[in-house]
């Protein structure tokens, strides 16, 4: 790669210069005093550099920071800039690619260039955020505030040597902005200088507002012969992560002063770094590939998605950077933080969530933009999106506002692309039948309502009682790293207990608190270690190994150690059933609760399948367009179920909060419904207790006739379903069915209200076998609102003696594609809803 040369301004000094620090302070009832380490104030940085105790005590008793960080006499301390130094002017911006260079011009053609903006610089104000062309013209033109320094006619940055050693040639392949360079912690670059005196080099790295932590890095210059110097710049295995400038200053040549913009990245190659990945495999999969699959629609019918992610491309590296710009540069070397701190920006910068019904290509929602494709604002739904550069190209050409729409399958590929960009392992997986727990009580509830004059028991759809949901499919990411915030030893564990995956959502469902740049409650979730969630636990983090600060008490109050309460609900939660009772003082009974499948059909144990891209190429079927019958991504699966729970019936042990029927609970942390507050524990288990008679009745699992697809097609033989509720009379009994049907969206949550319902009243004699039977024709849903996922069928069967059965199936609704052949045995679905094959 060849950098151009840049105008050179030359300040002489009087003498050679020389790395000047100042020890750290610290902010101490609103005043900044000399830092001490947190035993008391007189354990100054003067009194680890008298005593001599920087390497016995440097990494301990952290004030905000250890002497390590704070002390100049420890290696620490913050580097102070050369009164006078030579300069580099400020020189526009050009885009590399390979070993060429061409000067930057906006995205409408070469007459926008840098000279444009420079005619009349209130165009920076109106145009210098959109048009981007790799960068836009507040990053590549001094006029708008942007352009960079250079590189001295002395020095060779050894660029694709570097790239080749760290594994960074991908960043350097696509266009990106002239001048840049890409290093990898743990590892060393060497560039070499053309100069006589290498004593009066002075290499430093800096921050925008800050200097780079001088614990961070290391510099060594050594001679190369007469005329000759080796500049090796090593970063640590805790480096943090962004971008930097990188500034190199002789006191006497001009030609040996370097001002280059450095994206320091994670490193999973290396053993000390904490993402480190023994698989050379996995490193190649999620780290360094470029495209992946995400798994949609029903556990039964599991379709994949291809989508580019693209994480080398300028405009996905640069929005990975800027995700860590609220971040203090001290905690970005910290996966846990950086991983948490991710999981806010996407959904606070970057994508816009929209569910259920309405236009998503029309309108203006509270906070968003107005949908304008000729504007340059287009609204697009979700299925539309395969390209996560298009979806930030628009982020960034918007001025960086949120893009609408997302959802949980692209607020995933998105965090995939940003977390492989900066050097995360980083994988996308989707759990089916994902419970979303609102009562942090580890269960989903339902409630039932029962009709006196006719026995039927209806259930109660979106109307407050709880915000409970079971999504048929939800896409969160997996991050690799080690947790060495987590106390493991405390929990009598081994040590490394909590390494590995760890699951992140950026799609915000719940606010958490706690162990981000931000403060208070905000929509974050992660990093939740996975092998701490298959054990059910909720460890408690010490953040103060991390950043120096005390743990946010509200973080374990809620959710334990950064969410790991809200992703054992998800892969393992119970199904609390309750039921309409006068005699009751909250007027609703516990009748039961179920571990896993209850009611014995396919959907009903939540956290079926959990799925993601197993490592290696994306095979020939899955790269076959959705419109083609025979795509097909089963194949390239990798089953990771047993990563997050032991097999069924496991259940998801004790929640970390007391339930909130508890009569001490705290009622502001409690969503649910009057039940919750006015019922004891006490009270609920005799009322269980006394609900069940002898048994009367043995009802039969469900059958298949409610599972699979239903097709939206005229005249199509699966245009309408059976479902049915077969049972034993063990003596003469009435029994009252009910069959309804309420069109959902993937969450679970209702689109419109139920479109069917039939009640079938039952009697049947001792040892007689009988059956309840509802046909749902397309009459029934025709009409139902287009973003409708599926039909969610509830049957429900209550006997005179008090025994109950509860049926609850999906179907997801197939909307043929244009062209598609109703004859045929296969057909393709439109918006991620998979193939109807006729074995459905």
């Amino acid at each position: 790669m060849r950098f151009g040369l840049w105008a050179l301004a030359f300040v002489p000094l009087a003498s050679a210069a020389s790395d000047a620090c100042e020890d750290r302070t610290a902010l101490v009832d609103g005043q900044q005093v000399a830092w001490y380490d947190r035993d008391g104030s007189q354990y100054t940085c003067q009194y680890y550099a008298e005593e001599g105790l920087c390497e016995e005590y440097g990494d301990a008793y952290r004030n905000t920071f250890t002497a390590r960080e704070a002390c100049c006499a420890c290696g620490g301390g913050v580097a102070q800039a050369p009164v006078a130094q030579p300069q580099l002017e400020c020189s526009d911006r050009g885009i590399a690619a390979g070993a060429d260079v061409a000067a930057w011009h906006d995205a409408r053609g070469t007459r926008f260039s840098c000279a444009w903006y420079e005619a009349s610089p209130s165009r920076c104000r109106w145009y210098g955020d959109a048009h981007v062309n790799v960068m836009t013209a507040r990053d590549a033109c001094c006029v708008c505030g942007g352009g960079a320094g250079g590189v001295g006619a002395a020095v060779d940055l050894a660029v694709a040597v570097n790239a080749a050693e760290q594994r960074t040639e991908a960043y350097y392949a696509p266009a990106h902005p002239e001048g840049m360079l890409f290093v990898r912690r743990a590892a060393t670059y060497t560039f070499h200088v053309r100069t006589a005196s290498p004593e009066e080099l002075t290499v430093s790295l800096h921050a925008d507002a800050e200097a780079y932590p001088r614990h961070m890095y290391s510099v060594a210059v050594a001679p190369a012969g007469d005329d000759a110097a080796t500049v090796a710049v090593t970063y640590a295995a805790d480096a943090a992560l962004g971008e930097y400038t990188l500034r190199v200053v002789h006191a006497t040549q001009a030609s040996a002063a370097v001002s280059v913009r450095v994206a320091v990245l994670v490193n999973a190659e290396a053993h000390n770094d904490a993402a480190y990945l023994s698989s050379a495999s996995d490193v190649d999969e999620y780290v360094h590939a470029t495209e992946g699959v995400v798994y949609v629609g029903q556990s039964d019918n599991v379709g994949g998605v291809v989508y580019k992610f693209g994480q080398h491309e300028w405009v996905a590296v640069a929005v990975a950077l800027r995700s860590l710009r609220r971040m203090p540069v001290m905690e970005r070397g910290e996966l846990a933080l950086v991983a948490r701190h991710l999981t806010f920006a996407v959904g606070e910068d970057v994508c816009y969530g929209k569910w259920g019904g309405g236009s998503y290509t029309t309108g203006r929602p509270a906070g968003g933009y107005r949908c304008n494709p000729r504007s340059g604002a287009p609204c697009v739904d979700p299925d539309a999106w395969s390209d996560m550069n298009e979806l930030l190209g628009l982020h960034v050409s918007l001025g960086y506002r949120r893009v609408q729409y997302c959802q949980c399958f692209i607020y995933a590929a998105v965090l995939n692309t940003l977390g492989r960009a900066l050097g995360i392992p980083t994988r996308a997986m989707t759990m089916f039948q994902s419970a979303h727990d609102t009562e942090r009580n580890r269960a989903i509830d339902e409630f039932y309502t029962e009709d006196a004059a006719t026995g039927a028991l209806d259930p109660v759809e979106g109307h407050g009682l709880t915000a409970d949901s079971v999504w048929n499919f939800h896409v969160w990411n997996e991050m690799w790293f080690a947790r060495k915030d987590i106390d493991c030893k405390g929990m009598r564990r081994r040590a490394g207990c909590a390494d590995g995956w760890q699951a992140v959502d950026s799609t915000p469902q719940e606010t958490s608190a706690g162990g981000s740049a931000v403060a208070g409650s905000v929509y974050q979730m992660g990093p939740a270690a996975v092998a701490l969630v298959k054990k059910n636990l909720h460890p408690v983090c010490d953040i103060d190994a991390l950043r120096g600060v005390r743990p946010d008490p509200r973080m374990h109050e809620v959710y334990g150690c950064y969410d790991h309460e809200f992703v054992v609900s998800e892969a393992n939660a119970n199904v609390n059933l309750w039921v309409t009772d006068a005699a009751s003082p909250t007027g609703w009974r516990l009748y039961d609760a179920y571990q896993t499948n209850p009611w014995g059909m396919h959907e009903a144990t939540l956290g079926k399948l959990a799925a993601t891209k197993r490592p290696g190429p994306i095979s020939a079927a899955c790269h076959l367009s959705e419109d083609h019958v025979d795509h097909d991504c089963s194949g390239d699966m990798l089953d990771i179920t047993a990563s997050y729970k032991r097999p069924e019936p496991s259940g998801p042990g004790t929640p970390l909060l007391p339930s909130c029927a508890e009569p001490d609970s705290d009622r502001a942390r409690c969503s649910g419904p009057a039940f919750q507050f006015d019922a004891s524990k006490a009270v609920r288990t005799a009322e269980t207790a006394a609900v069940r008679p002898p048994a009367a009745v043995a009802f039969a699992p469900a059958g298949t006739a409610a599972r699979g697809m239903v097709v939206d097609a005229a005249g199509h033989p699966q245009a309408a379903f059976t479902a049915e509720i077969a049972f034993r009379a063990e003596a003469d009994v009435a029994v009252v069915c009910t069959f309804t049907v309420v069109p959902v969206d993937y969450r679970g949550v209702a689109v419109g209200g139920t479109v069917w319902r039939e009640v079938v009243p039952v009697a049947a004699r001792a040892g007689q076998d009988a059956v309840c039977t509802s046909r749902v024709t397309r009459a029934a849903y025709v009409n139902v609102d287009e973003h409708a996922y599926a039909l969610k069928m509830v049957a429900t069967a209550r006997a005179d003696t008090g025994d109950l059965a509860v049926r609850e199936a999906q179907r997801v609704i197939c909307r043929p594609r244009a062209g598609a052949d109703l004859n045929a045995e296969s057909i393709a679905c439109r918006g991620h809803r998979g193939i109807w094959r006729r074995s459905n």
